[in-house]
């Protein structure tokens, strides 16, 4: 094959659709990438996920505390910014480890919402 023609198929490979475990490591990849502090992957998760992001934490801190779902997932992208997280090698486990994070979160958030009494409660129940 000519050099011509290899580039032509390297072309069109870049092309070519993305098999499921391809989409799989490519976004265990991303999420990696991003808990060791690459503010790119970051943002991709951001703009991609946080909608993901914020139903999962309302979900999790449930109807008394969902007003702090955006404060859950900032301290996720605080944390991941900050390093503060370790990504399993574990394949495909992307999704299932945000959601993870997340609520692990949302549960500190809970408490400590809890904890402060009624005068700061959000909605004044004891």
């Amino acid at each position: 094959m000519s050099t011509k023609n290899g580039n032509a198929a390297n072309i069109l490979n870049a092309f070519a659709p993305l098999t499921d475990e391809q989409i799989r490591d490519q976004f265990d990849a991303l999420v990696r990438n991003a808990t060791r502090g690459d503010r790119l992957a970051i943002g991709a998760i951001a703009i991609v996920f946080g909608g993901f992001l914020i139903d999962e934490a309302r979900t999790a801190l449930g109807p008394r505390y969902e007003q702090a779902a955006g404060d859950v997932v900032q301290d996720f992208y605080l944390g991941l910014v900050e390093g503060q997280f370790t990504f399993p090698e574990v394949h495909g486990a992307a999704q299932p480890w945000m959601r993870r994070a997340i609520r692990s979160l949302a549960a500190e958030t809970a408490y400590e919402l809890g904890h402060r009494g009624p005068e700061l409660d959000p909605e004044g129940e004891s």
